[in-house]
């Protein structure tokens, strides 16, 4: 789970999302099939971003502390986090809506890097799902 904070919160966390696509495929997987190049083994992987007021809660015990999050945004994260991995990167319409244009739009010539999707699961709410990736070097 993570909170992004700041001007562009929204944007801020779609490229991390993106980025984190980037050094799977760039870092984390060529490791794993060097280290066991006999293994049929994929990683695969699902982040999901929404936005909303969001409070966190520490609880627990004496050494055995925990946050909660409770809020819209964690709760429906959670739930596009289960969605399939083959669109690593899924978000809210309102994600979407507040991000900036350089997190919707890449490469030469610019595309558009989102598929809008209803989420029946969810009553036909609109979210967005993406395979690209965007490099951190």
């Amino acid at each position: 789970m993570g909170v992004f904070r700041g001007d562009r919160p929204n944007t801020s966390a779609v490229k991390a999302a993106l980025k984190l696509k980037w050094a799977v495929n760039n870092i984390v997987s060529p490791k794993l099939t060097a280290q066991y190049p006999n293994s049929k083994y994929k990683m695969r992987y699902t982040v999901g971003i929404d936005c909303s007021e969001v409070l966190v809660v520490r609880g627990g015990v004496r050494d055995s502390n925990d946050l909660a999050w409770i809020g819209n945004a964690a709760n429906i994260a959670a739930k596009l986090n289960t969605l399939p991995s083959e669109y690593p990167t899924w978000i809210t319409h309102r994600v979407y809506e507040k991000m900036a244009d350089e997190a919707k739009f890449g490469g030469n010539p610019r595309r558009h890097m989102w598929e809008k999707r209803p989420w029946t699961a969810m009553g036909d709410m609109t979210i967005y799902r993406s395979n690209w990736q965007w490099s951190f070097k």
